[in-house]
C-alpha cells in the first residue's frame, strides 16, 4: 500500500476494532444519528443465543426520520424525491410535499381501517405512490410487505396469504421495455387462487380499468388512488409511536432458493444500521443526488431507493421501466440531467451496459458523479475494470460491497464514507464496523488465510433480522443451526492476507471436481474475460469421473456470434484463468441469463435446466422464457456432440483423455496432436479439443508420440497416487477398470516415467499439480540409485558436449542397451534422455524424427528441436 492508503488503513482497524471491542458503547453512539422520540436504554440485549433486541426501550419512527424531521428542521424546501420512467415522465416532490402525500395517504389507511400491526401488501412498480404507500404504512406503526411487481400470480397469492394482509395496494399496470405489462390480472388471479383475508384492493389507476375481472371469489372493496386519498383528507395521519423492536416491514428472500423466507425488519435496528453504513460506505449526505437503480421490490431498493437516502435527507431518484430503454443512453442521459452524485447498481447492470459499449456513455457529462458502488452479486474484475476505467477514466472509485435481504444493509465493503481504501477488483471488501466476519469449514472451525470455506457471522448486529414472519423454527434452522458458532451467510469465500473477502458464490453451489472446489463467480469472471461475453453462469453436473463438471451458459456482447470456434475460444480463455481443472463439460450460447430483478443469476435453474429436470418455483424469475432459451441451448449441445464421445470415462481412451483434462492445460497440447497429424497425413476431427474431443482422435494423435501399450498399470496407477489427485471413489474404481485392460510388462517404473510416458512436462501443469509433483520429484530415486534432483541439475548444466549428454543419460536412468535406440555417437538418445523422454517408448515413425547429429559437437539449436517437437 502506498503511504497515505497505509494510515487509512490504520485509521479503519482501529474504528473496526472499538465497534467489536465495545460494540454497545459503539452502536450507542451509531443511533445518534437518526431522532428518537425516546432515547433507548442500550445498544443490545440478548436473552439466548438467537434471541435478541437491539435498543430496547427507545421509541423511533422510519417516517418521522424520513421526512418529518427534516420539514422540523428547516429543509421542507429541499427536493426530496425524483421519480422517473423509462417514457419520459418526470414528477418530483420536497420534503415538505412528501411528507402532506405521506400524511394523507397515512390518514387514508386509518379510514380504512389500518392499524398498528396490520399487514398491508404493495403490488407496485418503482413509482412515487409506492414509495408514499411505504412511508404512509410505517408512519401508522402497520407493516408493508413489498411484493415485486414482476412476480406471478402464485407468488403473489403466497406472499399476501404469508404475511395475513388486509390490504393490497397495487397499480393496474406498468412499464417494461416500451409494453404495457397488465398487473391487475395477475392480481385478480392472486386473489381468485386462494389469498383470502385481504379486505381492500387500492389500484393506482394508468389505463382504463379499475377492478380486475372476479371469478367468483368474495372480492375484496375496490378503490381507485385518487378516491383513496381523497379519504385522508382532513382525517388522522399522524405518526404512530412506535418502539424500536416494533417490525416495521417484511419481505421475501428475493428467490434463488425455492421456497422464499419472509424476513422481519424492525424501526429501530433496522434504522441504524443503514443509516450508519450510508454515511461508513456510501457516504450518503444531504447534498447528494443519489441514484439506486433497484427496485423498491427488493431489500436494496427498501433501503436505499427509499429509507436511507430520505433519512439523510438527500434527493433521491425512483426509476420505473428497464435501463435500456427507450435506448443504451437512457442511464447516462439521467445522471447527466439530473447531476446525479452517486450511483447504486447491480453487476448485471453494469454487464448489460457493457454490452453496448464505452462509446454510448461517453456521450454523456457525467462529471457530477463522485463514486458508484454495486451490490448484488459479485462486481467481475472485467466489469470493474471497464466501468472504473473505459468509462471514468479511473476518475471516480466504483466500489463492490455484499449484503443480503437478511442482513438491511452492507456488511462488507470499501468504507469510502470513512476513508478510501484500495479497491481489489472481485472482492467484495472487508468486514464492515460491528460485523465480526470468519471463514469456517463444514464443522465451524475457522479455514487458513486463503482458503475457501464458509462465510459465517459470530454475532448479530443491528441490521440483521431475528426472526422470520411466522416461522421462527426455520429462522433457527437456516441460520443459527447450520455451523455452530454463528450466523450462516450461505456464501462461500475467502480472505485474503490483507483481510479482503474474496465471495465465491452461494456455498451450496461450489463446483467440486477432482479434489478441487471451484466457486461459480470464479468460473463466470473467467470467461468475462473474453471480449465476446457479456455475461455468464455456470453449475456443477454429475460426472462419474471427476464428481461434477462445470456447465456453462454464456450470453454474448453485441457484435458476436456464436460459432464452434468461439466456444473453443472461451474454453481456452477459462482454463487460462483457472487452469485444467476447471473442466467444462458443456458450453451453450443463451440471449439471456434466468436470474432475479434484485441481479441474482438462478443458478438452481440452470442446474435444472443441464440435468433436463423441473426447476421448480421460478417465479422470483426477471424473464421466465430465458429458462427455455437456457433448456433449448442445452438441447442443441446434446444434439451437436461428436458420435462416440465418451463422458462417463469407462474406457481405457476416456480415462487418457480424463487423467489430460484433470493434470495438463490441453490447449498446447492439443498443439501438438494437430502437428503430429499433419506430420502422419491424418485429419482430425472438427472440433475435436477439450470436451468436444472424439476420443479415438486423441489417441490417434497421440499415438504420434507415445506407444499406449508401455503404459502400465502400476506406473498410472502409481502416478495418481504420488499426484493425490483427490478423485472420487467412483472415479478411482473407474480408472481402476481401465487400467485392469491395459497390457502388463515387467518394466513399470515410478510416478515420473508413467507421466512422462503421457508426453507431460511440468510447464504445462496446473500451479497445484506442478507442486505436487515437485515434492514428489523430491521422494523418487530414478533406477534405484540417482535423485530426480541430480537430473534437473544435469539439465540445468546441460551443454553440448558429450559428457553432459552422458552424466544426462545415467541421471535419468537411460541405458544404451534400454534405450533401443542409438546413433554413431549415442549422443542424441542421451540428449533426449535429458529432456525426459524414453525413447523405447517411442514409436518408430517417432524415434526417426529424432534429429541425427554428424558433428561431434551438436549445438544447443538442434537439441532444442528435440525440446520442441516432444514437449510442446
Amino acid at each position: 500500500m502506498v503511504v497515505g492508503a497505509t494510515e487509512a488503513r490504520r485509521g479503519y482497524d482501529a474504528f473496526y476494532r472499538r465497534s467489536l471491542e465495545d460494540p454497545d458503547g459503539f452502536w450507542m453512539e451509531a443511533a445518534e444519528m437518526i431522532g428518537w422520540t425516546q432515547p433507548p436504554e442500550r445498544a443490545f440485549e440478548q436473552a439466548e443465543a438467537q434471541t435478541f433486541r437491539w435498543f430496547p426501550g427507545g421509541r423511533t419512527n422510519l417516517a418521522f426520520n424520513a421526512l418529518d424531521r427534516h420539514v422540523a428542521g428547516g429543509r421542507g424546501g429541499h427536493l426530496a424525491i425524483i421519480a422517473l420512467d423509462e417514457r419520459g415522465d418526470r414528477r418530483t416532490r420536497t420534503y415538505a410535499q412528501l411528507l402532506q402525500s405521506v400524511s394523507e395517504a397515512a390518514a387514508a389507511l386509518r379510514a380504512i381501517g389500518v392499524g398498528r400491526g396490520d399487514r398491508v401488501t404493495i403490488y407496485m412498480p418503482t413509482c412515487l405512490e409506492a414509495i408514499i404507500a411505504m412511508l404512509a404504512i410505517v408512519r401508522i406503526g402497520a407493516i408493508h410487505s413489498v411484493v415485486f411487481a414482476g412476480f406471478g400470480a402464485g407468488a403473489l397469492r403466497d406472499r399476501i396469504e404469508a404475511s395475513g394482509s388486509r390490504v393490497v395496494i397495487t397499480a393496474d399496470l406498468t412499464y417494461r421495455k416500451g409494453k404495457e405489462i397488465d398487473l391487475l390480472s395477475i392480481v385478480g388471479a392472486a386473489l381468485d387462487e386462494g389469498a383470502g383475508g385481504v379486505e381492500h384492493l387500492v389500484v393506482l389507476q394508468r389505463g382504463e380499468r379499475l377492478s380486475p375481472a372476479s371469478g367468483g371469489r368474495a372480492s375484496p372493496q375496490t378503490i381507485g388512488w385518487n378516491d383513496f386519498t381523497a379519504k385522508g383528507a382532513g382525517g388522522d395521519g399522524s405518526l404512530a409511536d412506535t418502539s424500536a423492536d416494533d417490525p416495521a416491514f417484511i419481505l421475501a428472500t428475493s428467490g434463488t432458493t425455492a421456497r422464499p423466507k419472509l424476513a422481519v425488519h424492525r424501526h429501530g435496528g433496522y434504522q441504524v444500521h443503514i443509516t450508519a453504513m450510508g454515511r461508513w460506505v456510501f457516504d450518503l449526505g444531504a447534498d447528494d443526488v443519489w441514484w439506486s437503480s433497484s427496485d423498491i421490490g427488493w431489500v436494496v431498493g427498501h433501503g436505499y431507493i427509499v429509507y436511507a437516502p430520505l433519512i439523510a435527507g438527500c434527493t433521491t431518484i425512483a426509476y420505473e421501466g428497464a435501463l435500456d430503454e427507450p435506448d443504451a443512453d437512457q442511464p447516462w442521459r439521467i445522471i447527466e440531467a439530473e447531476r446525479v452524485t452517486g450511483v447504486f447498481t447491480s453487476p448485471t447492470a453494469v454487464r448489460l451496459l457493457m454490452r453496448y459499449g464505452e462509446e454510448v456513455p461517453r456521450r454523456h457529462d457525467l462529471a457530477s458523479v463522485r463514486r458508484i458502488v454495486c451490490a448484488g452479486e459479485v462486481l467481475n474484475a472485467p466489469a470493474w475494470e471497464w466501468l472504473q476505467q473505459r468509462v471514468f477514466d479511473d476518475r471516480v472509485p466504483v466500489i463492490d460491497h455484499m449484503w443480503q435481504t437478511e442482513t438491511g444493509g452492507p456488511i462488507f465493503g470499501n468504507p469510502y464514507g470513512l476513508d478510501m481504501l484500495p479497491i481489489k477488483p472481485g472482492s467484495a471488501g472487508l468486514p464492515l464496523p460491528g460485523i465480526e466476519a470468519v471463514v469456517v469449514d463444514a464443522a465451524g472451525a475457522p479455514v487458513a488465510t486463503g482458503e475457501k470455506g464458509i462465510m459465517l457471522i459470530r454475532r448479530p448486529f443491528p441490521g440483521l433480522i431475528s426472526t422470520l414472519w411466522g416461522d421462527p423454527d426455520r429462522y433457527r434452522a437456516d441460520y443459527w443451526d447450520r455451523i455452530p458458532g454463528g450466523y450462516y451467510v450461505g456464501d462461500a469465500a475467502h480472505v485474503d492476507e490483507d483481510g479482503y473477502v474474496w465471495f465465491a458464490g452461494r456455498a451450496d453451489e461450489i463446483i467440486k471436481t477432482a479434489g478441487h472446489r471451484l466457486g461459480t463467480i470464479e468460473v463466470e469472471t473467467a470467461f468475462l474475460r473474453h471480449p465476446a461475453v457479456a455475461e455468464a453462469g455456470v453449475t456443477g453436473i454429475p460426472d462419474e469421473l471427476r464428481g461434477e463438471v462445470i456447465a456453462a451458459f454464456v450470453a454474448l456482447r453485441g457484435g458476436h456470434e456464436p460459432s464452434e470456434e468461439l466456444k473453443r475460444q472461451l474454453l481456452a480463455t477459462v482454463r487460462g484463468e483457472l487452469g485444467p481443472v476447471a473442466v467444462i463439460g458443456s458450453c451453450s450460447f443463451v440471449a439471456t441469463l434466468p436470474k432475479t430483478r434484485s441481479g441474482k443469476i438462478m443458478r438452481r435453474v440452470l442446474k435444472a435446466v443441464a440435468l433436463d429436470r423441473d426447476p421448480g418455483d421460478i417465479s422470483t424469475i426477471e424473464d421466465e422464457g430465458s429458462v427455455e432459451e437456457a433448456r433449448q441451448a442445452v438441447a442443441d449441445v446434446r444434439a451437436s456432440v461428436v458420435p462416440g464421445q465418451v463422458s462417463a470415462g469407462r474406457t481405457v481412451d476416456a480415462v487418457f483423455f480424463d487423467l489430460f483434462g484433470t493434470l495438463v492445460d490441453l490447449e498446447p497440447l492439443a498443439a501438438a496432436c494437430e502437428a503430429a497429424a499433419r506430420s502422419r497425413g491424418t485429419e482430425l476431427a472438427a472440433g475435436w479439443r477439450a470436451r468436444q474431443l472424439e476420443i479415438s482422435w486423441l489417441r490417434t494423435a497421440m499415438s504420434a508420440f507415445v506407444d499406449f501399450d508401455q503404459v502400465t498399470s502400476d506406473a498410472l496407477d502409481a502416478a495418481l497416487d504420488e499426484l493425490d489427485l483427490g478423485l472420487a471413489p467412483p472415479a478411482r474404481q473407474a480408472l481402476g477398470r481401465a487400467f485392469e485392460e491395459l497390457p502388463l510388462h515387467a518394466n513399470a517404473r515410478a510416478s515420473l516415467d508413467a507421466l512422462r510416458a503421457l508426453g507431460l512436462r511440468t510447464g504445462v501443469l496446473t500451479n497445484a499439480a506442478r507442486g505436487t509433483l515437485q515434492r514428489v520429484l523430491a521422494r523418487i530415486r530414478l533406477n534405484g540409485a540417482v535423485d530426480h534432483a541430480l537430473s534437473v541439475d544435469a539439465v540445468r548444466r546441460f551443454k553440448p558436449d558429450p559428457a553432459a549428454y552422458r552424466l544426462a543419460a545415467e541421471a535419468t536412468g537411460l541405458e544404451a542397451e534400454r534405450i533401443g535406440f542409438v546413433t554413431s555417437n549415442g549422443w542424441d538418445a542421451a540428449g533426449a534422455g535429458a529432456f525426459g523422454f524414453r525413447v523405447a517408448w517411442l514409436q518408430p515413425t517417432s524415434r526417426a524424427r529424432l534429429p541425427r547429429v554428424g558433428a561431434p559437437e551438436p549445438t544447443v539449436a538442434t537439441w532444442q528441436s528435440v525440446v520442441d517437437l516432444f514437449r510442446d
